[in-house]
């Protein structure tokens, strides 16, 4: 597509629709907090990396859309919207599986453990 003189890709609006996610997530955040579901996977990795659940907290409002993993997408309730990022923390790279309820105004993660096979991360720039 091109707006203004400017080609815009798949991967320009798929970037954007991510950008907009974490706008919004790290919004109802700040509003309500952060809900983490305490899934024995999730302590463990927390034991395991020696942090604790704000310093989880802390990383996932600091991802940006080069973390994107994969799965930007609607919930299984209507008014939710899911998606996957990677991280690392030390040596360790780290799933996160975030949810956004519209309705509620809430900003939940569903997954923060370690990833179970690599992550590829569609929006890194190469060149950085």
């Amino acid at each position: 597509m091109i707006h203004s003189g400017v080609v815009i890709t798949a991967e320009d609006t798929d970037r954007y629709a991510v950008s907009l996610f974490l706008r919004e997530f790290k919004t109802y955040a700040n509003e309500t907090g952060i809900s983490i579901f305490p899934r024995r996977n999730f302590l463990n990795t927390l034991a395991d990396l020696g942090i604790n659940r704000q310093d989880a907290t802390e990383r996932i409002l600091q991802l940006t859309p080069q973390d994107y993993y994969k799965g930007l997408g609607p919930g299984h309730r209507e008014n939710e919207r899911i998606c996957g990022f990677g991280t690392r923390i030390g040596e360790e790279e780290i799933y996160i599986k975030l949810l956004l309820n519209t309705e509620s105004r809430r900003a939940i993660c569903f997954s923060f453990h370690r990833a179970e096979r690599g992550i590829e991360y569609p929006f890194t720039d190469d060149d950085s």
